[in-house]
Order: structure tokens, then sequence, then C-alpha cells
């Protein structure tokens, strides 16, 4: 579902590596997020990711980050971890993105 300051998706995949893929594609997330600050939201609060990477490799071994894969969907994933079992990401979990209201 998207709104003026929010997306709200559902994982749709886990792979092999634990590495969690969300409904929501990187065309919806450009024109939704107008160059807005966001955070991602998932579970518990604590959770939550301010930036979208461009590997894995962008962060320290055991963080979690946020790419859009290959496939150009949304994916949550912990470098050399397993983000489902260690976030507590299952499929049709919902994850919304927020953007900043004051931008």
């Amino acid at each position: 579902m998207v709104y003026p300051d929010r997306i709200i998706g559902k994982v749709i995949f886990i792979d092999g590596y634990e590495n969690v893929v969300v409904n929501i594609e990187k065309e919806l997330f450009r024109v939704s997020g107008k160059n807005r600050p966001f955070s991602i939201n998932f579970r518990s609060p604590g959770n939550s990711i301010h930036e979208i990477h461009q590997s894995y490799s962008d962060v320290m071994a055991g963080e979690k980050l946020a790419v859009f894969g290959s496939s150009g969907y949304l994916e949550i994933a912990i470098n050399q971890g397993k983000a489902s079992s260690l976030l507590g990401l299952h499929i049709n979990d919902t994850v919304s993105i927020d953007f900043d209201t004051s931008f």
C-alpha cells in the first residue's frame, strides 16, 4: 500500500541465506521517497534501517542492511548472517518505509 509518506509491503520470499525479499520495488521507493530521509521498519522498534546500500560488503560483518536486489525488490539482510532468523522476519510479515514529512 502506498501513502504520501509511507509504503507498506510484505515479505514475499526468504532465500537460502535467509535474506528477506519485500514486495517494494526500487522505482516505487524512488518516486514515493522524493529523496527524503526514511526509515525502514519491521517487527520491533530498534530494527530500523535508514540507508539503502549498493552491496552487502558496504557494512561490517553482522550488521543489518537494505539493498535493492537484482530482482528490483527491497532486500533486508545481515552481512554474513541470517536476517530472517536473527531479525525474526517471516513470509507475509509487514515492512514499512516511513518518509520524513519535514522535507
